[in-house]
C-alpha cells in the first residue's frame, strides 16, 4: 500500500513537472528528475508485486499444492 501510494505521488509530480516544462515554467532537468523518481517508484512497486506473487506460489507448493501439466493430445503413430 505504501509503495503504491508513493508511486501515485511520483506519477502526479512527474505529470506536473512535464506540464510545467511544456508551459516553460520549469527546466528539462526538473522534468527528467521527476520522471526518474516516478520510474524508480514504479520499478520498486513492480518488484514488490512480483515478490508477493512468487511467495504465494511457494506457499501453495509448500502446503502440498501443485499444478498438473496440461494434457497434450498425442499424434497417432505412423505405421
Amino acid at each position: 500500500a505504501l509503495l503504491a501510494a508513493g508511486e501515485r505521488r511520483a506519477a502526479v509530480a512527474y505529470e506536473a513537472s512535464r506540464k510545467g516544462y511544456a508551459a516553460g515554467l520549469t527546466d528539462l532537468t526538473t522534468a527528467l528528475q521527476a520522471e526518474q523518481s516516478w520510474r524508480g517508484a514504479r520499478t520498486a512497486l513492480t518488484g514488490a508485486q512480483t515478490q508477493a506473487l512468487q511467495r504465494a506460489v511457494q506457499t501453495y507448493k509448500a502446503l502440498g499444492g501443485g499444478w498438473t501439466p496440461a494434457s497434450v493430445p498425442q499424434k497417432p503413430s505412423a505405421q
